[in-house]
């Protein structure tokens, strides 16, 4: 459903600008090719900030079905010690302030 919202959006406005990356201006058009060029994805992704591509995991994610982890980039890397929740396509961590911190999953709705 989330993908299928995106796609109309990313046709609606395919010229506009969708990301800035560095210097570069990214459309609509462009993320969404971006996003249709990357292989299927079978498992959870992990989508780091910074660039271009942690748009294009997310959308992937969207698109596959699959459930996505944002994190930092300069994070170390999550390490998954169970397959969330059946529906789950996003996968949040707490900062832990009150303790450890704890997943918290969403479902596409």
């Amino acid at each position: 459903m989330l993908y299928l919202r995106w796609l109309e959006t990313s046709r609606r406005y395919a010229a506009r600008p969708a990301v800035l990356d560095g210097g570069s201006v990214i459309s609509f058009a462009d993320l969404a090719e971006r996003v249709e060029r990357a292989p299927v994805a079978e498992c959870t992704l992990v989508a780091r900030t910074g660039d271009v591509d942690f748009f294009v995991t997310i959308l992937r994610a969207w698109r596959d079905g699959v459930a996505v982890v944002p994190i930092e980039r300069d994070a170390a890397e999550p390490v998954l010690k169970c397959v969330p929740p059946e529906g789950t396509r996003l996968v949040k961590y707490t900062p832990g302030s009150s303790g450890v911190p704890r997943a918290i999953f969403f479902e596409d709705r």
